[in-house]
């Protein structure tokens, strides 16, 4: 038997695509984990400082949007993931699907500024102070930055092969 028929190893394309698959399954995962966890925070938080209970539902709505826009994502990045697989990488759907993601990460990473500042003059109004919550905002709005420069980068260099392959 020769070596050649030993090797198993997959497609640069093909392994890209089930690794972005992995990691979809992995963010819908912990944007499920997340919504969970915004409720038990509500409910705690109502259970601690009762004037907050006017602010549960406003707080819900919230969550629901950015689990609807992360589910967006992971639908955008599964179809992208497909088109890598069939080894369309440089296509124009490719960029238009960039595109597309690179909206929902900068929509996403907005409402959730919105939804952070909003917070946080609810609380001081109510003489309540959560110092975390601007340290994880921080660190989340940095990586939705990266996120989006990242998937900017990769969409120019895909609209240069389309314009230099004319």
């Amino acid at each position: 038997m020769r070596a050649a028929d030993l090797s198993t190893r997959p497609e640069p394309a093909l392994r890209q695509a089930w690794l972005l698959r992995l990691v979809l399954l992995l963010v819908v995962a912990g944007t499920l984990v997340v919504a969970a966890y915004t409720y038990d925070v509500g409910r705690g938080a109502v259970t601690m400082a009762p004037e907050l209970t006017d602010y549960r539902v406003p707080l819900y709505v919230a969550a629901g949007a950015g689990v609807l826009l992360v589910l967006g994502g992971v639908k955008v990045a599964a179809d992208l993931a497909s088109v890598v697989q069939q080894s369309r990488g440089d296509s124009p759907e490719a960029s238009v699907l960039l595109r597309r993601l690179r909206v929902l990460v900068w929509l996403l990473a907005g409402c959730l500024a919105a939804g952070v500042v909003t917070m946080q003059v609810v609380l001081s109004g109510l003489d309540l102070d959560m110092p975390g919550v601007w340290l994880l905002w921080l660190v989340v709005e940095a990586g939705l930055v990266a996120l989006g420069g990242a998937l900017r980068k990769r969409q120019r260099r895909i609209d240069d092969v389309l314009v230099s392959a004319r």
